[in-house]
This record gives structure tokens, C-alpha cells and sequence, in this order.
């Protein structure tokens, strides 16, 4: 592979030693194993990095053009590339705050109503977390109009699995024209902690909460955005 490295590489043993100090291309193509998993040190290659299993290391690993594997890539310090690192699965962080998934949601059920004192279900999706330790900032809009006049009120909300989060109310004024006074109902957002990695039940919801005209809502002009953070 025109490499040049320090004695005692160890590459096939079970007691790798040394760093692997490649000046061209690694590539491994060892029909299921490892060649360069779970090494000790560093994995620094100035080429590209291929290979159709696992590269794995307790140190850094560093390609000074593409790296690329058809397994994991996995390091307990840094990954880096001169040029392009690319995944068939994913490439996530573990750090408090880093972004881990997001994921959107359109719908295509036209006017939905609620003259109800009720809660309506005007959203309602399945989010599989994919950390069991993670923060979901949960977002919906949508457009909306309330029919009538005089003082009413509505109450909007989001759930997750059934359990209430967040909630937003609209007030319209007992006057000509019925300007609100109070926040609105969409868009409305929180931020859910969560703690597994199986399916969460998240619906939008929104009631009469002392009106007596109907909301409609146009579901059609409708987004839903869960986006998921390590925690």
C-alpha cells in the first residue's frame, strides 16, 4: 500500500502498539474483518481511507482526502478528512446541544373544526427518538380563523403521549370587532426531555375554552418540525 510507519505495527496481531502511518491510501478489503479495528493509537492516512468493514480506534483518525466505509467509523477522538466524509447511515455527536435528527411533517386533511369545549386533534404523528438521552424541540403552524364576534377564547396545545407540554390561549375582546388580546394559538413550540428510543405519540391540539363560534384550521398550510439535540 506504499506505507511508511514505525516498527512494530502489529497489523492481523491482538496487540497493536503503534501508531499506523500511512503516507498513501488504506484501504481494507477483508471480507468481514477488521483490519483496523479497535486500534490503540492514532489512524492518520495522507490518501483516501476505504473499507468495506469497521475502522476503529482509542485515539484520533485523520484522512487527508475522502474517508469512507461501508461499516462504522469510530473513534474516542477526533474524525477528520481533508475533503469529503461520507455516510450511508449517519454522523452524529454526543455533546450536550449537538443536533442529532429532525424531522418534518406536512398533512393534507383540508379544514379541520373544533366547536367543542373538547380537545380536537388537529396534528398527530409517531417520533422515534434516536437517543435516549435528548432534548426534542417540538414546532407547529399553521393558518386559522375564528368565525363570530364578541369575547372569546380558545386554547391550543402540544401533547406527548397524551401528557400535556405546552399551551397557548387566544382572547378576543367583548367589542366591535373583537380585537385579540392575548397571545395566539399557532404557532406553538416546546421543548420535550426526553429519556427513550421507542415511538412517541405527538399531537396538536386546540378546544373552545369559553367561546361559542368554531375554529377551523387549514391543515393544508400546515408544518409540524421535531428536531432532536443531545443531551
Amino acid at each position: 500500500m506504499g506505507a511508511t510507519s514505525l516498527t512494530g505495527l502489529g497489523i492481523g496481531s491482538v496487540d497493536k502498539q503503534k501508531p499506523l502511518i500511512i503516507n498513501g491510501v488504506v484501504k481494507a478489503e477483508n471480507l468481514g474483518v477488521d483490519i483496523l479495528h479497535n486500534w490503540k493509537y492514532d489512524i492518520n492516512a495522507t490518501g483516501d481511507m476505504t473499507t468495506e468493514s469497521n475502522v476503529s480506534a482509542d485515539g484520533d483518525i485523520s484522512s487527508g482526502n475522502n474517508m469512507s466505509a461501508d461499516g462504522d467509523i469510530s473513534a474516542d477522538g477526533d474524525i477528520s478528512s481533508g475533503n469529503n466524509i461520507t455516510a450511508e447511515g449517519y454522523i452524529r455527536g454526543r455533546l450536550n446541544g449537538q443536533h442529532l435528527n429532525t424531522s418534518f411533517y406536512t398533512f393534507t386533511a383540508g379544514e379541520l373544526t373544533n366547536n367543542s369545549n373538547d380537545y380536537t386533534d388537529f396534528a398527530s404523528v409517531s417520533y422515534t427518538p434516536v437517543s435516549g438521552s435528548s432534548s426534542l424541540y417540538i414546532e407547529y403552524n399553521s393558518t386559522y380563523a375564528v368565525g363570530g364576534g364578541l369575547a372569546d377564547n380558545f386554547r391550543s396545545r402540544i401533547t406527548v403521549n397524551d401528557v400535556e407540554i405546552t399551551w397557548r390561549n387566544q382572547s378576543w375582546a367583548n367589542s366591535a370587532g373583537g380585537g385579540t388580546r392575548s397571545a395566539v394559538l399557532f404557532p406553538i413550540a416546546m421543548v420535550f426531555s426526553n429519556s427513550v428510543t421507542t415511538a412517541l405519540a405527538i399531537k396538536i391540539q386546540a378546544k373552545r375554552d369559553g367561546a361559542d363560534d368554531i375554529l377551523t384550521l387549514n391543515t393544508n398550510s400546515a408544518v409540524l418540525k421535531v428536531s432532536e439535540y443531545a443531551r
